[in-house]
């Protein structure tokens, strides 16, 4: 999932460190209570590489998946919400 600037990247973290949920297109059929994988492509080319479990599938207009995405990861999300808001200036 590319971001086109930081002050993307600082609105997914936040949200991110409040509810660990992050809806991602998607292109392959997801069911719900898998574990699924995502990687994060940063503005600079910096790529970060969570794993979560899908928490809900949507097939509509745009298709995609709510992930909720391990607590093991809370670090690395506070990390990238301070990363972020330090960039986007």
């Amino acid at each position: 999932m590319p971001f086109a600037d930081w002050r993307e990247v600082l609105e997914i973290a936040t949200r991110l460190v409040r509810t660990r949920a992050l809806f991602v297109p998607i292109d392959v059929a997801l069911v719900e209570g898998v574990c699924a994988d995502v990687s994060l492509l940063m503005p600079d080319g910096m790529r970060l590489f969570l794993a979560g479990t899908v928490a809900s599938v949507a097939r509509s207009t745009l298709s995609g998946a709510t992930i909720i995405i391990d607590k093991k990861y809370a670090t690395d999300l506070v990390l990238l919400e301070q990363l972020a808001l330090a960039a986007k200036d």
